[in-house]
C-alpha cells in the first residue's frame, strides 16, 4: 500500500489499480445457492455505479449517510460510493431493535438511510419523524445481473432539527458504541484514525494475498470493521461474508478460512457443544481428550520457548491425530490466524483450543482507540494477557486506582455533538482514559478490571465482578452470569444455565459456584443463588450487539 493513501477511497481505489483480477470477496448466492467470487475490479464498478446514483441526490461533503445492510459486498461497497462522495457513514447493527437505531439516526443527524428490508423501515419511520432523516434509500442487488438504488421516502417538508458540529474535514464514520450503559455515544474516526490502526494491527501477524477472512461479527462493530474489513484491503486478501450468525459453523466449512476475527463467545459455544459430546462419551475418549489437551498445550509452550520438550511429547503427534485435528476441521481446518477481542477469553477455554492448535491471538482495544490497542503476536502468545501495544501507541497506568491511559494515532476525534462527554475521557495531553484497570508485565498488557464496575458491600470491602464472573463461567452448565450487591452484606448472583445445567438441581450448582470461587476472599462469596433458564439477548435490550452483558439493564430488569 502506498504510503501517500489518506483516505479509506484511496485505499480502495489503489487495491484495485494493484489488483484488479484477484478475489476481492465471496458472498452465497440464493438464487445459485453456491459462493459467488467477486473481483476488486467488479466491485469497482458497482461502487462507481452506487456513486453516481448517490450523487444525483443533493449531497454536502460531511453529510451522514445511515447503512443497514448485513454484511455483504452492498455494505462496502455503498461505503465506498459514499466515502467517494466526501460523506460521513453511520452504521446500524442489523439486528438491532428499532428504538436503538432510530436513536443513531436522530442523534447523528443522518439525512440518508439505506437499507434493504421494507419491514425495518416500517418499524423505524414513526420513530424519526423528528430526525433530520430526508431520504430512505432501498437497495436491490443482484451481483449476477442488475443493481438498483430507489427511494422508498423522502420527506415533504423539512423539519427542523436539533442543530448539528460540522464534522471535522477528515471525518470517516461515526460508530454508535454499543455501551453497557445509558444511550451509546457516538464515536468519531477519521480517515487517518483508522489507516493507522489498520496498519498498526498488520504488524500484529502477516496477512498475505492468499488469506481468506470469514465475516461474520457485524461491520458497525469497529473490530470487525477495522480488522475485517480495511486491514485485508490493505493486505491483499479475500473477504467472505457469512450468510448468517447461525450458519457460522456451516460456513466455516464452506469457505475453510486462514483468518478469523471473533469474540469469546465464539469458543465458548463451541466449548459447550464439546462438553456435552464429552458427557455422552465413553471414558475412553473423555481421557483422550484430556490427554491431548494437556499434550498439546505443553506442545504450544515448547514451541513458544518457555517448556523444554519431555518424553510425554512423544504421544502427542498420535493425540493430536486423533483427537487435536478433529477439533481443527470442525472450524475449517486452515486457520492460521484467530483473533479474539471485544471481551476477555476465558483463560482455561483459551488453553483448551491453544491445546488442541487452534492459534488464538487475544486483544485489546476500544472504539475510540480505532479500535486495536494491543494484541498477543504468534510468536509471544500469553493467552491470559491481551498482548503488546501496536507501534506508535503509548500505555500509562495512573497510580491512582491503576486506570490504563492510552495515546496514539488511533485515538478517536472525540464524541459527535458531546464535548463535554469527550473532555471528560481525553485530557489535555491527548491521553484517553479507558476506564480500564490494568497492569503492564513482561511488555504485555494484562486488563484487571473496571473502575465503574468495583462494587462496594455494606462492610466496606471493594469487589470486581467481573473477576468472579469469569471465574464462574468456566463451569460448562453456566452460559452467562452477572454478580450484584452494591449497598448490601453479601453477593447474589444470576445465572444462565445451558440445557444441561437444567439438569442440576440448585444445591449442586452452589457447590460447583462455590468450588470456582475458592480461592477469592471469605467476603467475596456468593450467598444467593437465582438460576434462570432463558439466556438474555439483543432483543430484551440486555445484551449488546457486541455480546457484552447491560450490567444495570439486567439487574433493573430482575429488581
Amino acid at each position: 500500500m502506498g504510503s501517500d493513501i489518506e483516505t479509506l477511497h484511496q485505499l480502495f481505489l489503489d487495491r484495485v489499480e494493484n489488483t484488479p483480477d484477484r478475489v476481492a470477496y465471496q458472498f452465497h448466492s440464493r438464487k445459485q445457492g453456491l459462493w459467488v467470487d467477486l473481483r476488486w475490479r467488479q466491485i469497482a464498478g458497482r461502487v462507481e455505479l452506487w456513486k453516481q446514483q448517490l450523487s444525483e441526490v443533493v449531497v454536502d461533503r460531511g453529510e451522514r449517510l445511515a447503512i443497514l445492510l448485513e454484511n455483504s459486498p452492498d455494505w462496502i461497497g455503498v461505503d465506498q460510493a459514499a466515502l467517494s462522495l466526501g460523506m460521513v457513514t453511520v452504521p446500524l447493527f442489523f439486528n438491532d431493535r428499532a428504538e436503538n437505531m432510530a436513536y443513531v439516526i436522530t442523534h447523528s443527524g443522518a439525512k440518508i438511510l439505506i437499507l434493504r428490508e421494507m419491514a425495518q423501515w416500517g418499524a423505524l419511520q414513526p420513530l424519526v419523524a423528528a430526525s433530520a432523516l430526508e431520504r430512505v434509500i432501498l437497495i436491490s442487488s443482484d451481483w449476477e445481473s442488475s443493481v438498483e438504488l430507489r427511494t422508498i421516502w423522502q420527506r415533504a417538508h423539512a423539519v427542523q432539527a436539533e442543530s448539528q458540529p460540522t464534522p471535522p474535514n477528515d471525518l470517516a464514520t461515526i460508530i454508535y458504541t454499543s455501551g453497557t450503559t445509558g444511550n451509546p455515544k457516538g464515536v468519531m474516526l477519521s480517515h487517518g484514525n483508522i489507516l493507522e490502526n489498520s496498519r498498526g494491527a498488520l504488524s500484529v501477524a502477516e496477512i498475505f494475498p492468499g488469506d481468506t477472512f470469514l465475516s461474520f461479527l457485524p461491520l458497525s462493530h469497529a473490530l470487525e470493521r477495522t480488522v475485517g474489513c480495511y486491514l485485508p484491503m490493505m493486505a491483499g486478501a479475500t473477504v467472505a461474508f457469512a450468510r448468517s450468525a447461525f450458519t457460522v459453523q456451516q460456513d466455516l466449512q464452506d469457505i475453510q478460512p486462514t483468518v478469523l476475527i471473533t469474540v469469546p463467545r465464539l469458543f465458548e459455544k463451541v466449548n459447550e457443544r464439546l462438553e456435552k459430546k464429552l458427557a455422552d462419551a465413553s471414558g475412553l475418549m473423555r481421557w483422550l481428550v484430556r490427554m491431548a489437551e494437556r499434550a498439546g498445550i505443553t506442545h504450544f509452550l515448547i514451541q513458544q520457548g518457555r517448556a523444554r520438550w519431555g518424553v510425554a511429547q512423544l504421544l502427542y503427534p498420535l493425540l493430536d491425530l486423533v483427537i487435536g485435528r478433529k477439533v481443527r476441521a470442525a472450524l475449517g481446518g486452515r486457520l492460521r490466524i484467530v483473533v479474539s477481542g471485544g471481551a476477555p477469553l476465558i483463560s482455561s477455554i483459551a488453553d483448551r483450543f491453544l491445546g488442541f492448535g487452534i492459534p488464538i491471538l487475544q486483544g485489546y482495544g476500544l472504539t475510540e482507540c480505532g479500535p486495536v490497542v494491543s494484541s498477543n503476536h504468534p510468536e509471544a502468545n500469553y493467552p491470559d494477557s491481551v498482548g503488546e501495544v501496536l507501534p506508535k501507541t503509548e500505555l500509562k497506568i495512573k497510580e491512582d486506582g491503576g486506570e490504563l491511559l492510552v495515546r496514539g494515532p488511533g485515538i478517536m476525534l472525540g464524541y459527535w455533538g458531546q464535548p463535554e462527554e469527550t473532555d471528560k475521557v481525553i485530557d489535555s495531553g491527548k491521553w484517553l482514559h479507558t476506564g480500564d484497570v490494568a497492569e503492564v508485565r513482561d511488555n504485555h498488557l494484562y486488563i484487571t478490571g473496571r473502575i465503574k464496575d468495583i462494587l462496594v458491600l455494606s462492610n466496606g470491602e471493594k469487589i470486581s465482578p467481573a473477576d468472579i464472573e469469569i471465574a464462574i463461567l468456566q463451569d460448562p452448565y453456566i452460559d452467562q452470569v452477572i454478580i450484584a450487591g452494591e449497598g448490601r452484606p453479601f453477593l447474589s448472583a444470576l445465572v444462565v444455565v445451558n440445557e444441561q445445567g437444567r439438569a442440576v438441581t440448585k444445591q449442586e450448582l452452589s457447590m460447583r459456584i462455590s468450588s470456582r470461587m475458592a480461592s477469592f476472599p471469605g467476603y467475596a462469596k456468593v450467598k444467593r443463588l437465582i438460576i434462570l433458564n432463558e439466556s438474555w439477548t439483543i432483543e430484551q435490550g440486555l445484551v449488546t450487539p457486541t455480546m457484552k452483558l447491560r450490567r444495570e439493564r439486567i439487574l433493573e430488569y430482575y429488581q
